[in-house]
């Protein structure tokens, strides 16, 4: 047994709708997500920076008990990692997977996108 949360912040600029407008994709309104998630004695700290619908920037910062926590942050330019920064030093630690953060990047855009009643 332990505790269990789980807070997810969307950011954005206007309605999906407007976007259209501009001719402009739906999700490129989403600026920032944040995601908190604590279990137990570990927390996660995520951040998806946005630039008119493409990932340009991750963040995370990862703590388990009183180990040391790991950071990494993640740059990308046109779908690709252009650079890699920070010393994952907690333990378990594990470096991001590029692909898997554009994949999830894109779910969370999906989700922002559901959000709204169409």
């Amino acid at each position: 047994m332990g505790n269990y949360s789980r807070r997810v912040a969307f950011w954005y600029s206007d309605q999906p709708d407007f976007a259209r407008y501009e001719n402009l994709q739906e999700e490129a309104v989403l600026v920032k997500v944040e995601i908190e998630e604590v279990a137990a004695v570990r927390s996660v700290a995520e951040e998806y920076l946005f630039d008119k619908g493409d990932l340009v920037f991750y963040y995370r910062r990862s703590k388990a008990g009183g180990a040391l926590p790991g950071e990494e942050r993640l740059y990308f330019r046109d779908k690709k990692m252009i650079r890699r920064l920070g010393q994952p030093a907690g333990e378990g630690f594990e470096p991001s997977d590029p692909a898997a953060t554009l994949s999830r990047a894109r779910s969370l855009q999906k989700s922002f996108l559901a959000t709204f009643d169409r």
